[in-house]
């Protein structure tokens, strides 16, 4: 008999798991021994677990101690997922939530993986991160589609890059879905996601067809077509993130039966963070809005000088609306007019990332927007905006001329009034926690939206609940299968984040290779002389010092190089709180390496 998820009721007799049955075994065994023979049987059983007890805290103690490399920790963690096997039930949350002019009825489904939305004959398709399609169903049953975004991860895994320990895998991604109904329960699947293309990276749209009835979503062929590629093959980069796949925007819609829309990021390819800047350069798709005929694979730029476009949207009266990351402050939403240019890398409502302000170098008019597209409205500070949707009025009729712009930094829902293609104002509606990563209208008028723990949201008008049916439980997680190792990567360390961060702060002037590049090689750095590495030639106020770097003095020393060292040619690298300790913790990682003998002609 399937189990209901209930507790045995009074009366009932509890399932007897094979764990109880074998230790009931045992207590009659040992009730079957003479006292003294009971004893030296428990005694010696305490010691045993002692020994194993102890031997795990020595182990955990030195894991924490040794800074075991974060892919073995990821390992472990996938092992013991693997191990654990997925529940086969989860609990539906319900809370409310008050706006100036709706009560929310919101319900939290525990699929823990979604993290791009579609909709296919009222199921809500979704796919991970890492690109693994499901789907759930009305009455909230999960079940995996059995196919993967074609994102080349097998070869990632294996290559050189992969296995940097400068390569965060969270930044390799499925970015958007996208259903087309092509006939009736007939649809069109499209994936925005990136591909590994040995030894760099583009953005791709792949297409699926599906089929759907009233009991769920089946594919038709398992073989996903290419509909469009990115003509850059990025590589990454010896300056800023290594790979900054998460500033690659990736956002998909449809803008009418024959066209649809894709959104690229500029990859950290701005003149700041790369010595090459793309996103107004015609000959290039980075940094820009792509139309796309799906039908004969045909594309063009229609819009350019963007950042990190995170939403597409085309509203019912025909206007294509997009949401971008600005660099710090500054984020946008823009009204999209064929050919127009926005701005970037020149100008920004924003700054350069620090703790402290730092002008952004090549806007002529800080805190200014002068001579491309404005947007039509500006988070300054920024909140992480995602996606956006055009809400329903028959499920929400006060929210008929608004917005609603999703956020990451802020966990918000943004209601922004328009008055024409003005906006009025942004009423942040809060979710506490959740990191909002995509949004999307069911076609009931309802919302969905998955957060950065992989659930799924759906919100509703709490004035129309009446008589809705409030399900308690998620059935079928036991159908989708383990977890992705890198889905569930512990990079928590203070090494592995303080890896991410150098690469981001300090990577554009020094190696941890035993190289100079524009600045000495950091490896070794802690406990070595105070302007003591070879092959590099000091400023005066580091040159002939005695004492040695610790991570006090280093760490003081990057919040303020003026105040340790007066004079320094190092320019401040404005690094402050958790990222500093993070970089300090990871350069007292690193052991010395010598530097590679330079080749010689025979």
């Amino acid at each position: 008999m399937a189990h209901s998820g209930e507790p045995p009721r009074e009366g009932q007799d509890a399932p007897k798991s094979g764990l109880a049955v074998y230790l009931r075994s045992l207590r009659d065994w040992l009730r079957g021994r003479a006292k003294p023979e009971r004893r030296a049987l428990l005694l010696t059983a305490c010691i045993a677990l002692a020994l194993v007890g102890g031997t795990g805290l020595v182990v955990g103690f030195a894991a924490q101690k040794a800074a075991i490399p974060w892919r073995i920790k990821m390992g472990v963690i996938a092992l013991k997922e693997r191990l654990a096997g997925p529940p086969p039930l989860g609990a539906i949350e319900w809370s409310r939530q008050t706006t100036s002019y709706h009560v929310l009825d919101v319900a939290r489904i525990p699929v823990g993986r979604a993290w791009s939305l579609a909709e296919v004959d009222g199921h809500i398709v979704f796919a991970s991160r890492l690109g693994r399609v499901a789907y759930l169903t009305p009455d909230n049953r999960v079940a995996s589609l059995g196919i993967d975004t074609p994102m080349n991860l097998a070869a990632l895994r294996r290559s050189d890059i992969g296995r940097s320990e400068f390569f965060e895998i969270s930044r390799f991604r499925t970015t958007d879905l996208l259903s087309v109904e092509t006939a009736p329960h007939r649809y069109d699947l499209y994936a925005a996601h990136h591909r590994f293309d040995g030894g760099c990276f583009r953005m791709v749209v792949s297409r699926v067809r599906l089929a759907a009835n009233a009991t769920g979503v089946k594919v038709v062929s398992p073989d996903w077509e290419q509909v469009f590629q990115s003509r850059d093959c990025v590589r990454p980069k010896a300056r800023g993130v290594y790979f900054s796949g998460d500033q690659s925007g990736g956002r998909i819609v449809q803008l009418d039966q024959s066209r649809i829309a894709l959104s690229i990021g500029d990859f950290q390819f701005d003149g700041v963070n790369s010595e090459n800047t793309y996103s107004m350069d015609p000959n290039s798709d980075i940094g820009k809005i792509i139309e796309i005929s799906p039908a004969t694979g045909e594309s063009r730029i229609i819009a350019s000088g963007l950042r990190n476009p995170q939403g597409l949207l085309m509203s019912r009266s025909g206007v294509l609306w997009e949401t971008e990351h600005g660099p710090q402050g500054g984020d946008e939403l823009n009204l999209i007019r064929p050919g127009a240019n926005y701005g970037w890398p020149i100008v920004t409502y924003g700054m350069r990332y620090g703790s402290r302000p730092v002008d952004w170098p090549a806007n002529p008019e800080q805190g200014g927007h002068p001579g491309y597209e404005r947007p039509r409205f500006a988070f300054v500070p920024s909140v992480a905006v995602s996606n956006l949707i055009e809400p329903d009025p028959r499920e929400f009729p006060n929210w008929g001329r608004h917005l609603l712009v999703a956020s990451l930094k802020a966990n918000s829902l943004y209601l922004m009034r328009l008055e024409g293609d003005e906006v009025v104002f942004a009423e942040p509606i809060r979710f506490a926690g959740e990191r909002i990563r995509d949004i999307i209208s069911l076609r009931d008028g309802r919302i969905a939206f998955a957060s950065d723990d992989g659930d799924i949201h759906v919100v509703s008008n709490a004035d129309l609940a009446a008589g809705r049916p409030r399900p308690t439980l998620l059935t079928g997680l036991d159908t989708l299968g383990t977890t992705l190792p890198e889905e569930t990567a512990d990079v928590s360390s203070p090494e592995r984040w303080g890896a991410l961060a150098f690469g981001l702060y300090c990577s554009q002037c020094h190696s941890v290779t035993g190289q100079p590049t524009v600045g000495p090689p950091l490896d070794g750095v802690i406990g070595r002389r105070v302007g003591g590495a070879s092959g590099y030639e000091y400023s005066d106020a580091l040159t002939g010092r005695h004492e040695r770097w610790t991570k006090k003095r280093l760490r003081q020393f990057l919040s303020n190089v003026e105040s340790v060292y007066p004079g320094t040619a190092m320019a401040d690298p404005n690094i402050d709180g958790d990222d500093l300790k993070n970089i300090v913790e990871f350069l007292a990682s690193r052991e010395a390496r010598p530097p590679a003998s330079p080749k010689t002609t025979p």
